[in-house]
């Protein structure tokens, strides 16, 4: 048996302890969240401890994963995930039984697939990177570190996004494009081309709407 601390109390934690649910070999003791309010009440029948920090109180066998959702700061999840390696925590990955994982997938520490994701041969997958509900991502992409792929976005094949990145609800990635650190696509774009660091691009086409971060 797994004992399990989630960190935040969210629509995606809602959807996380449905997955949860499908494994036995899971036991969550309670949910960590920063809003003082919630503290010592329920969710999802499980005791809210208290805040993150509450976090350093707990025994180093146990596991955390970073329950924190769609966010276009993905940088909200990266300082989460920062905060629990420095107390020495190891994130759990969780995916779901209702998505189709190919064998040759490479999956990093703490990463959440909820259901009807599809991730096809040789991807990799970084550490802490979240697929939300129906995304696609075909053969031969890579996803950095701390990337959030909101729900129903699709990556053709050969794509690289890199870390830090978020990519909005609905949005199609053509095959062999690189979307560089630390930047967003907006929700239902489409990106034909690469795209740098540090901005935020939306739209169809999306270079045709780029800003800085």
């Amino acid at each position: 048996m797994i004992d399990i601390i989630v960190i935040g109390v969210g629509g995606s934690s809602k959807v996380i302890c449905d997955i949860i649910e499908q494994d036995s070999s899971i036991n969550v003791i309670g949910f960590l969240d920063d809003d003082k309010n919630l503290h010592g009440t329920d969710f999802r029948d499980k005791p809210i401890i208290g805040s993150i920090d509450h976090l350093d109180t707990f025994d180093r066998k146990i596991k955390v994963i970073v329950g924190i959702g769609a966010n276009k700061d993905v940088f909200v999840r990266k300082s989460v995930y920062e905060k629990i390696q420095r107390m020495n925590f190891s994130a759990h990955t969780i995916i779901s039984e209702d998505s189709i994982i190919s064998e040759t997938v490479k999956i990093g520490n703490g990463c959440i697939i909820m259901p009807g994701v599809i991730v096809n041969s040789n991807v990799t997958l970084g550490d802490n990177v979240f697929l939300n509900t129906g995304v696609i991502v075909e053969h031969d992409c890579s996803i950095g570190d701390l990337s959030f792929l909101a729900t129903g976005c699709v990556l053709s094949g050969n794509v690289k996004i890199n870390s830090n990145t978020f990519v909005g609800s609905n949005s199609t990635v053509i095959g062999n494009i690189i979307i560089g650190s630390g930047s967003t696509i907006g929700a239902g774009s489409v990106v034909v081309r690469n795209i740098s660091d540090n901005v935020l691009t939306y739209g169809n086409p999306s270079h045709k709407n780029i800003k800085e971060l």
